[in-house]
């Protein structure tokens, strides 16, 4: 499907999104605010799943 080329075509060579995080010397901290990223990142990939072949 288009979408998941798109998504997989976006930041070579690990395909997709999944290189975006926030580094925090405190791992709590660092935890904190990577879990909205983390949910972002979920929901991409439930969409996505929806159109793989």
């Amino acid at each position: 499907m288009h979408v998941v080329r798109l998504h997989r075509s976006l930041y070579p060579p690990r395909e997709g999104l999944s290189d975006f995080f926030i580094w925090d010397d405190d791992f709590q901290k660092r935890r904190e605010l990577n879990a909205p990223l983390e949910k972002i990142l979920e929901d991409i990939w439930a969409i996505l799943k929806k159109y793989e072949l």
